[in-house]
């Protein structure tokens, strides 16, 4: 036995004499004194024992404790989930907790954190399920007994004092928080029998225990890691995992009993056998609670059982049958805490499915061990095959033949866990594999072996059954002749419409049909292409003819276009629920509707663009954490085997030093400035490219190159990036192109379909209402715009063109002193950081100025100088949407070519401004005097961007956007408030903000691997922190970007920041030369020698492909290829193009035709002279239009059957009409009060009214009626109020001028407003 043994079986036969101790203290203490005995004696042990064999890692329990209670304090309602994820996180890095430079636990350790970690879980349902149940009482006005609930909400003392408690605290059994609580609260715990349990669960432990030393001894573990075990014969390896799992069991059985023992002795998990308790569980029953009398005296006539504490059943282990048997009585509370919140709440439905996630988080619950994962997933594979043949053969035997087949899945159940037990206890994934392959992976071919072969027969046994069905049902094919003339078959004529369909589809059902399929088309070809019945939009009646037609055709189908179906439906509703699955995981889905209810669609499609962005760099950190981190981590962790690849013996001796280490006594500000900067100890973590190693990994026979993984993860990264979009980009622009076509006027889209039907609040009623009256005046001051554009002279329009030229000048110089202040900085910033006794040195606050210089002075200059460009633009007189889309522009540009100027500033300092013959460079082939790791110092800077943009976005909604808030709220008074106004949400700038991140992101994901994960937690960040300065401080723009353009617009420039930062990164891959002392590329002539170096270790016929297709033979024909492709396509977009546009103008001539019919029939007969456009269209002798023509014709119908109806209706009311199975209400003149129509309530006609006043026809009618009412009075005000709003600066205001002319646009702009809200209100 190993120390760690000893020591358990030592706490447990300690344990023992403790529980016997806290049962007979109830005996000498009253109830509330014991109580409180058991509560902190207990706990106080279980510290003890904890603090004695984890020492300072007693810490990782205590976290863990205090942060459940926190979550169980702050969400009692979603505590479940949260503290599922919380307590498996922090397992999660308490077993990785080594790699953060913390001392590793101990092994007792991690049996308590394990035990804590099902306890924590458990405690949190049960107040979930506590606060159900109050909740429940609430709304019932009924108390209902629950069975398990806990009394109260437990506080941080109960929690602790369960945590600790010392019964299984390190080796089980698993017990919820109402166990401890009733074993607190027994009123006299003497009464309960203890002795004899404790002895018939002991009894066998001193023979397990002797096997378990006489076994181990002879058949040790160590010996399958030896060579000379795999020199021996493969019975004798088959053979030796059999004891190696009795080993296994034995010392479990030990273990688990003495823990059962241990909590017999304390009359713990004892329940009346009327309870029906289950392991882990408890009771699952109401039962009588134990109480005393009157007199004082406690009941001893209830029998007891430890049902809730039996964690294990040595018998039903070793003589059931089947696999799923075996998995029930091993670790039986454990069992049952997976099934209750584990396969219980599994995404998927299919029982082995959710037994193969179930046993995944067990694995991971075990440890991180592959051992573990490999034999836990082989549990479904077997799951599956006892499954497959159960319903295949066994169940079919005879009692005889089922016998014998019992006892061979006996011996394959037992050889399973034998095969299982080697990975659990080998642990390594390479001993693991090594064994198993040793023995031909018997136990996985022969669990494939047999499920194919349960599968097949299960199937011929169907195909069978289901033919035998349909030779009876031919026999008996329809209703009979005696069914038909049942009355109530008979009656079917009298019951209407519904009874007439049914009676019809059984009369077609009833009749052979020739052939099902030509009813139902393409049933077997194309099933999959067509919705499920239910889904389809047909009638009851319908949708049963169809289904008696589709069984038909089933039954004529052969069992391979049989078996095809099934798949294809089981497919189609494994998409379907897929579908709604992810449909519920959509993050932010609820936040994203409030959003749209409030704000409208415009805000909501900036929030919906920052969800895009997270996505995308969630999958990108996905991608660069599964392929170059993970890996690199996991390697250093488990200490395999490296090679390097690097060859530096030729490179010079100064071109090998780099050591970002501080040296001597550091501060504490140093590493505050390490962090901010990335400089220092953070060079040395994987956030960086110069800590990774230019070598390989050997294990297995399989080789893992890290620098080729580091390569090709990045060059996947941003083709990933740009793939998704562009098609992303595509589906927007179909949408601009068909929201923005303006061939049918956008005067009538705004009127009729320009209105958000998600809103809520009236302000947001409000505001769209003022937003589409603003959209509406655009389009009209573009319209007069345009129309004085072509009214202006030469001379004008000189000056015009003059005055723009000038401002563009000015724009230009103003873009570039932004470019040239950016050079110096970073310029400056660089040559200080990298002298080494530069003034700067030991000055902390200088030190972290001077590295955030170039990220000062690009925040700067993108903050200050759009808003000079938003103040000349009115100047050059463009239409307003114009004027948005250029600003854009040159803020775009600013943003972008600002960091085009940043890294041109440092590829002059990396290069020597491209001289290799520079003394700097001439060494290294780069400065590595300045940058001695240059690829790192790119990072570095694309880091400080990032974390300054998330630093000055907080920064100004702290004093800026809050502060102005304040001041507009609580000073209304003020006349520069009131002009100064709220805060807008302005959604292009803000859109911006987030491809300036993004394009930082990609430009540095080359040297800094994990810039995608910390841009994925600082978009997260964004989201939140925009939606509080949403709702707290900002107001929507008035001035609105249309959604559909808008999409498309920052789609494209998120294209053109990713084809901007591909750059530099194909230029470092081609190009430039690697750092000689960092990195996984060191050594190299260039980055992509990489990727030459492992094609040519390729086989001869892959070489030779991948060269043909990376040479000019192949690119020339495929360039060639893809331009006629692509002329191709744009003819053919051109001829739809033209298309559309002859579809237009025939739509805009069918129109004028129709109005010139409509006329022509309107007009007088004898008016000859009315002219043209009464003869366009005639083509016949002009006569008299008869509209009762059909009437005259055919009778007229609705007459005949109002008459019909009225005469019915009279028969019934005299008695003389009655239908065979008529019902009594049928047969009354009067309705039923049950059927009478509810009386209408006060809030339904207040309803109704708020939905009159938030209607927008009743504005426009409104606003109509104040138009006629104040026509004159606005004659009179017009020249003052033009004044005015010149003096304010409003272009609009300028430009809407209201002369003779611009009086005639308005009145016929009105004119066209009255007809459409006309026609709308007749529609309405």
């Amino acid at each position: 036995m190993s120390p760690s043994e000893v020591t358990y079986l030592v706490v447990l036969l300690i344990s023992i004499p403790i529980g016997f101790f806290f049962k007979k203290g109830d005996e000498f203490t009253s109830f509330s004194t014991g109580l409180r005995v058991k509560q902190f004696g207990g706990a106080a042990v279980g510290l003890v024992l904890t603090v004695v064999t984890c020492h300072i890692h007693t810490l990782h329990s205590l976290i863990t404790i205090l942060g459940t209670w926190l979550i169980i304090n702050i969400s009692p309602r979603s505590c479940h989930y949260l503290t599922l994820g919380w307590t498996f996180s922090y397992l999660l890095f308490f077993r990785t907790v080594v790699f953060f430079g913390f001392p590793e636990p101990t092994p007792f350790t991690n049996a308590v954190q394990l035990l804590l970690t099902l306890k924590m879980v458990s405690l949190a349902n049960e107040v979930q399920e506590f606060t159900q149940a109050k909740k429940q009482e609430v709304t019932s006005f009924a108390k209902s007994p629950m069975i398990g609930v806990i009394p109260k909400m437990p506080g941080l003392v109960e929690i602790l004092c369960y945590s600790y408690c010392y019964v299984g605290l390190m080796t089980g059994p698993f017990y919820r928080y109402r166990t401890h609580h009733d074993w607190l609260n027994q009123p006299d715990s003497s009464v309960i029998p203890s002795w004899h349990p404790l002895l018939s669960r002991a009894k066998m432990v001193p023979i397990f225990g002797a096997f378990f030393l006489v076994v181990s001894h002879l058949f040790p573990l160590d010996y399958v890691r030896s060579e000379a075990f795999y020199e021996r014969g493969l019975p004798f390896r088959l053979f030796y995992m059999m004891p190696i799992f009795f080993i296994f069991r034995m010392r479990f059985y030990v273990a688990w009993l003495c823990a059962e023992c241990a909590c017999i002795a304390a009359a713990f998990g004892a329940y009346p056998t009327t309870a029906k308790s289950r392991s882990g569980g408890g009771p699952s029953m109401q039962y009588e609670p134990l109480s005393r009398s009157a007199d004082g005296e406690v009941s001893s006539s209830i029998t007891y059982d430890y049902e809730t504490i039996k964690n294990i059943d040595p018998h039903g282990t070793d003589f059931c049958v089947k696999v799923k048997d075996g998995m029930r009585y091993w670790n039986m509370t454990v069992q049952w805490w997976l099934a209750q919140y584990i396969y219980k709440s599994a995404p998927l439905r299919s029982y082995v499915m959710r037994s193969a996630w179930t046993m995944l988080i067990s694995a991971y619950w075990h440890g991180i061990h592959p051992g573990y994962y490999l034999s836990f997933l082989t549990i479904p594979l077997c799951l599956a095959a006892e499954g497959a043949m159960e319903n295949g053969l066994l169940k079919h035997l005879s009692p005889a033949g089922r016998l014998y087949g019992d006892w061979l899945q006996w011996f394959l159940k037992m050889r399973a866990y034998d095969y299982m037990c080697m990975g659990f206890v080998l642990l390594t994934f390479e001993d693991t594999v090594r064994y198993w392959s040793s023995i031909y992976y018997c136990i996985h071919v022969a669990a494939l072996f047999f499920f194919l072969l349960g599968t097949v027969l299960g199937h011929l046994r169907r195909q069978g059954s289901r033919k035998g069905k349909d030779e009876s049902s031919r026999s008996h094919h329809g209703p009979s002749s005696l069914f038909l003339q049942l009355p109530s078959n008979q009656t079917l004529r009298f019951r209407g419409n519904k009874a007439e369909a049914w009676g019809a589809a059984w009369e077609g059902a009833r009749e052979a049909t020739a052939d099902p399929q030509a009813v139902v088309p393409g049933f077997a070809e194309t099933e999959e292409d067509r919705k499920p019945l239910k889904e389809q939009p047909l009638c009851l009646e319908e949708k049963r003819r169809r289904r008696i037609l589709e069984e038909q055709a089933a039954s004529r189908l052969s069992g391979w276009e049989l078996w095809r179906a099934g798949k294809q439906r089981t497919l189609r509703r494994l998409k379907s629920k897929g579908g709604t699955i992810i449909s519920y995981v959509v993050i932010w889905r609820g936040t994203l509707r409030h959003i749209e209810g409030h704000f409208g669609t415009g805000i909501q499609s900036y929030f919906n663009f920052l969800r895009f962005l997270v996505l995308m760099n969630l999958v990108a950190s996905l991608l660069v954490g599964g392929f170059v981190v993970a890996p690199n981590a996991a390697f250093e962790a488990l200490h395999l085997k490296w090679t390097d690849r690097s060859s530096n013996s030729s490179v010079n001796a100064s071109c090998l030093q780099y050591n970002p280490t501080r040296q001597g006594l550091v501060s504490f500000f140093s590493y505050i400035m390490d962090v901010l900067s990335g400089q220092g100890f953070m060079e040395l973590t994987w956030l960086f490219y110069g800590y990774y190693q230019h070598s390989a990994v050997d294990f297995i026979g399989f080789s893992y190159n890290v620098p080729l993984a580091y390569l090709l993860t990045a060059f996947f990264y941003l083709l990933f990036c740009l793939l998704w979009i562009v098609w992303r980009s595509v589906y927007c622009l179909k949408h601009s192109l068909v929201s923005e076509d303006a061939s049918f006027g956008s005067y009538s889209n705004q009127v009729f379909a320009g209105w958000d039907f998600g809103l809520i609040q009236h302000t947001a009623v409000q505001l769209r209402q003022k937003s589409i009256r603003y959209e509406l005046r655009m389009d009209l001051e573009e319209e007069a715009l345009q129309r004085r554009q072509a009214e202006r002279t030469t001379a004008q329009r000189v000056g015009l063109n003059l005055l723009r030229g000038l401002i563009n000048v000015l724009v230009l110089t103003l873009l570039c002193g932004s470019f040239y202040c950016i050079y110096l900085a970073t310029d400056y910033s660089q040559s200080l950081l990298g002298k080494e006794n530069s003034p700067i040195k030991n000055n902390f606050f200088l030190e972290l100025l001077v590295a955030y210089l170039p990220s000062i002075v690009i925040t700067a200059a993108n903050l200050f100088v759009p808003l000079i460009f938003g103040f000349i633009v009115r100047l050059e007189k463009y239409p307003l949407s114009f004027e948005i889309k250029m600003t854009l522009f040159r803020s775009v540009f600013l943003r972008l070519a600002s960091l085009v100027v940043l890294l041109i500033s440092l590829w002059s300092q990396i290069t020597c401004n491209g001289n290799p013959e520079d003394p700097s460079c001439r060494n290294c082939g780069y400065n590595n005097n300045l940058h001695p790791c240059w690829e790192t110092s790119v990072g570095q800077e694309m880091y400080k961007l990032m974390i300054f943009d998330l630093l000055i976005m907080l920064l100004v909604m702290l004093f800026v956007e809050f502060p102005r808030k304040m001041l507009v709220t609580y000073l209304p008074s003020s006349a520069l408030l009131r002009l100064w106004g709220q805060q807008e949400f302005m959604v292009p700038s803000n859109v911006l903000d987030l491809v300036y991140g993004q394009t930082l992101c990609w430009t540095g994901t080359l040297f800094c691997p994990l810039l995608p994960v910390l841009n994925t937690i600082k978009f997260i960040a964004v989201f939140y922190l925009k939606k509080l300065t949403l709702y707290a401080n900002c107001r929507p723009a008035e001035r609105t970007f249309r959604a559909s353009s808008s999409n498309f617009f920052f789609l494209l420039v998120l294209l053109l920041g990713l084809i901007i930062s591909c750059i530099p990164a194909l230029y470092s891959i081609f190009v430039l030369t690697p750092s000689k002392p960092c990195g996984p590329f060191r050594g190299e002539p260039a980055m992509w020698s990489v990727v030459s170096n492992a094609v040519s270790s390729l086989p001869h016929v892959a070489k030779d492909f991948l060269t043909f297709v990376g040479s000019v033979a192949f690119a020339v024909p495929l360039f060639l290829l893809l331009s006629i492709l692509m002329f191709y396509l744009m003819a053919l977009a051109d001829s739809y193009s033209s298309m559309v546009k002859g579809l237009k103008v025939q739509l805009r001539l069918a129109r004028t035709e129709f109005l010139r019919k409509k006329a022509r029939l309107s007009a007088p007969t004898s008016d000859h002279s009315s002219s043209e456009l009464i003869s366009l269209g005639l083509e016949g002798p002009s006569r008299h239009l008869n509209l009762f023509n059909e009437l005259q014709e055919g009778g007229n119908k609705e007459y005949e059957v109002e008459k019909k109806q009225e005469k019915e209706r009279q028969e019934k009311a005299l008695g003389i009409l009655t239908y065979l199975g008529q019902s009594a209400a049928e047969a009354q003149t009067t309705r039923p009060w049950y059927q009478n129509l509810p009386e209408r309530d006060k809030d339904v006609a207040k309803d109704e009214k708020l939905k009159g006043k938030l209607d927008p026809l009743s504005e426009m009618e409104r606003h109509l009626r104040k138009k006629k009412n104040s026509h004159k009075a606005e004659g009179k005000k017009e020249k003052g109020e033009q004044r005015q709003k010149e003096s304010r600066g409003n272009v609009a205001a300028r430009y809407f001028d209201f002369s003779a002319t611009g009086k005639r646009f308005e009145m016929y702009t009105e004119q066209k407003f009255n007809i459409a809200y006309a026609f709308a209100k007749t529609r309405s």
